[in-house]
């Protein structure tokens, strides 16, 4: 990080950034690693890829923060959750789409554990509905089907993100 970075970060707490996505396997891992399937769970949190995805959703953030000349006084559950999870299920998309299928899910869910904890609700139509979108844009990436980004038919890295800020936003106004 440079030092303009750091300017716009008043409370970089990377302890809650690594703990959200500590979060984000343990749900995934009780959701979906059966006794046979550990191979698999190894495999997309095997400790290369986690500092690599890792080191990206920090990346991300910086970036974030920079281009929407934000400072950023506390670290966003919901950025984390959702870049980290989008990134991934980006990666292993053309490998295995279930299993993307099943990290955009669980980031999901673990999204909407934290909006309960602040009182908000989305119905399952709803979060369906993200899912797919999510699950098309990646899908239409790798296919390269879509070469203009503003022509997206899906819901990219950011909306991801925003769909549960918002939601979280909403019920505190």
């Amino acid at each position: 990080m440079t030092a303009e970075s750091f300017q716009l970060f008043k409370n970089f707490d990377i302890k809650k950034i690594y703990s959200l996505m500590e979060f984000f396997k343990v749900t995934f891992n009780e959701s979906y690693m059966q006794s046979s399937d550990r191979h698999c769970g190894e495999i997309i949190f095997a400790s290369d890829l986690s500092r690599m995805l890792a080191d990206k959703v920090l990346e991300q953030y910086i970036n974030y923060a920079q281009r929407h000349n934000l400072a950023i006084e506390d670290v966003c559950p919901y950025k984390i959750i959702s870049w980290y999870s989008y990134m991934l299920a980006d990666h292993i998309y053309l490998a295995n789409k279930s299993l993307a299928v099943k990290v955009i899910s669980t980031a999901i869910g673990c999204m909407q554990i934290i909006l309960e904890k602040e009182g908000v609700k989305l119905e399952n139509a709803f979060t369906r509905g993200v899912l797919r979108m999510i699950i098309l844009e990646i899908a239409i990436s790798k296919r390269r089907l879509v070469k203009d980004t503003s022509n997206s038919l899906g819901l990219g890295l950011n909306g991801f993100y925003m769909v549960f800020k918002t939601a979280s936003i909403c019920q505190k106004s």
